[in-house]
């Protein structure tokens, strides 16, 4: 049900989806054309600056814990969307969410955590072997001890992250009196975060990938000038504001 009604809101709050909507209206009308190619362009404007996009986005955001502050904790819990699989070459992408898979694991060579959790799960093709144990593999090449990495393979959503997750870190024995590390990307924290509490969890965020620069665009072409990567990012902006507040409709937070 959830993915169901957030892909319907996704595709209407992509700003490319309107931009393209004004263009095609604007062609195939006889009048009023202007109009609909002015507000094409209102929207490429205003969806694709990066100052109006970093308003939004220091609002949306956790402020960053800084590395050093990152107190001792006997778990990690991370969220695994970061992987995909390339199958092609038989490894695994990281992609932009990089740090949300490298930062605990320096945690735990470091010894500042002692176990790492990773949950996600393989929506299209759950026969074949999870994306999580390949990472797992890597870390062990990397020189991790792979016998306190775990993989929750269940979890297909944020909600099930934590609903699962409780499950597993209990039955693993992975909690002690301390809070745990919630680790995932800055902009997805909001509701994963408000996901653990309705779990009843005690955790302390820890947000990386960040998206908000702590100071204003230093170059005058970010306050004029459009970018795609803008608009991308303003999608997946939508997508975490859309997805808390179904999740919120829904009783999932």
């Amino acid at each position: 049900m959830y993915e169901t009604i957030a892909k319907s809101l996704y595709f209407l709050l992509n700003p490319l989806s309107w931009i393209f909507g004004f263009l095609v209206v604007a062609v195939l009308k006889k009048r009023g054309g202007a109009r609909m190619v002015w507000a094409a362009l209102c929207f490429t404007f205003i969806f694709g600056n990066p100052f109006l996009y970093q308003l939004v986005v220091r609002w949306w955001e956790p402020p960053m814990l800084a590395y050093q502050d990152i107190p001792l904790a006997k778990t990690a819990f991370v969220m695994g969307g970061a992987l995909s699989v390339d199958e092609h070459v038989g490894h695994f992408n990281l992609g932009e969410s990089v740090d949300r898979l490298l930062v605990p694991y320096y945690l735990l060579q470091e010894g500042k955590i002692e176990n790492l959790v990773v949950s996600a799960a393989r929506y299209n093709q759950p026969e074949k072997p999870n994306h999580l144990q390949l990472y797992k593999n890597h870390l062990g090449q990397l020189g991790a001890d792979t016998s306190h990495i775990f993989i929750e393979t269940r979890a297909l959503n944020t909600y099930e992250n934590a609903l699962y997750g409780k499950a597993f870190l209990r039955d693993h024995k992975l909690l002690d009196e301390r809070p745990f590390l919630l680790v995932t990307s800055a902009l997805h924290m909001r509701r994963s975060a408000a996901c653990f509490k309705k779990q009843g969890l005690n955790f302390i965020a820890v947000p990386v990938d960040t998206h908000r620069l702590e100071s204003p665009p230093k170059k005058w072409m970010d306050y004029f000038w459009p970018g795609i990567q803008t608009m991308n990012r303003w999608m997946s902006l939508a997508k975490e504001m859309v997805g808390l507040l179904t999740y919120q409709i829904l009783g999932y937070c």
